[in-house]
């Protein structure tokens, strides 16, 4: 015989002992979840010489007080293209986290340069969080800083040109810019030989390294040109006219490679070639001569150099 008594609790008993018993289970599983902290961002621009704010929010307000730290990685510069508030110059900042805090921040300034830079990059990584805090999935924010000054666009002034190879000053070849340079920077040349010889046509000014054929310019802050000399070499050979090319090869700095950056050049030989003509229009062979017959070609002057 089943002596078990069975009782059945009314609706409105029921119902609300199941909702608390719901409610505590929720209590248990948030004191079991860690409080999660992230940027509220991946990305971010800034303008140059503007600063901003950045927040950090937490999934709940921080049951305890705790540290944040922040690593700083960038091509900037600190000090002299950005800061930050509190203080980041050593490479970590370090963020206070109050109980009950449900987000922090800190500040970047960024610094209005004179010179082109180029955009630069600063990136903010969370990598630890004290007292049982957790970093959430936006753990790194990057802060791109926007330059306001613009790079100076390098041109060859002309498409070609040529020299005498008895010039023994040589031509200067100049590479324009369109605005003064607002920084440092430079640009290599490359020299094509097609038919002339380094060392043996022509040299240059600055010199070009013989390894690789590489002529490097250096361009100073406030620049509107650059460029070289090309200076040929007098030999009293000829050769005909001899033709190169140069050709930018990379930019850095505030200095870019602009559309017009190839240029011919051909040296002009000052030796005449010796001209060869037969000595007659005909000739004659008798069947049994033997000695043959001897075809002259005279030369119009003495050769300077080699040929056939």
């Amino acid at each position: 015989m089943n002596n078990t008594i069975k009782y059945k609790l009314p609706v409105f008993i029921a119902v609300p002992l199941m909702m608390m018993l719901s409610v505590s289970s929720c209590e248990k599983n948030e004191e079991i979840l860690p409080v999660t902290i992230q940027f509220e961002s991946k990305e971010l621009n800034i303008h140059e010489g503007s600063e901003t704010l950045i927040t950090l929010t937490l999934t709940r307000p921080a049951p305890k007080d705790a540290v944040v730290s922040i690593k700083i990685q960038s091509n900037a510069v600190y000090g002299q293209h950005y800061t930050v508030e509190p203080d980041g110059e050593s490479g970590i900042l370090q963020l206070q986290v109050k109980k009950g805090d449900q987000s922090i921040a800190f500040k970047v300034k960024t610094i209005d340069t004179s010179v082109f830079d180029d955009n630069l990059t600063v990136t903010f990584i969370l990598t630890d969080a004290s007292n049982g805090m957790a970093t959430g999935f936006r753990s790194s924010l990057n802060v791109e800083i926007l330059d306001d000054e613009g790079p100076s666009i390098a041109n060859f002034e002309l498409e070609s040109g040529n020299v005498d190879e008895n010039n023994e000053a040589g031509i200067v070849v100049k590479i324009l810019l369109s605005i003064p340079a607002q920084g440092s920077g430079s640009v290599v040349v490359y020299f094509n030989p097609v038919k002339a010889q380094y060392g043996i046509d022509f040299i240059t000014d600055p010199e070009m390294k013989a390894d690789n054929n590489l002529i490097e310019l250096q361009v100073e802050s406030g620049s509107v040109e650059t460029g070289f000399k090309v200076i040929p070499i007098n030999n009293e050979v000829y050769n005909g006219d001899l033709g190169l090319s140069f050709e930018f090869s990379s930019t850095t700095g505030a200095v870019k490679e602009g559309p017009m950056g190839f240029y011919n050049f051909h040296i002009i030989d000052d030796e005449l070639p010796s001209l060869a003509n037969f000595q007659s229009t005909n000739g004659t062979l008798n069947e049994g001569d033997t000695d043959g017959l001897k075809v002259e070609i005279p030369l119009s002057s003495p050769v300077k150099g080699e040929g056939k």
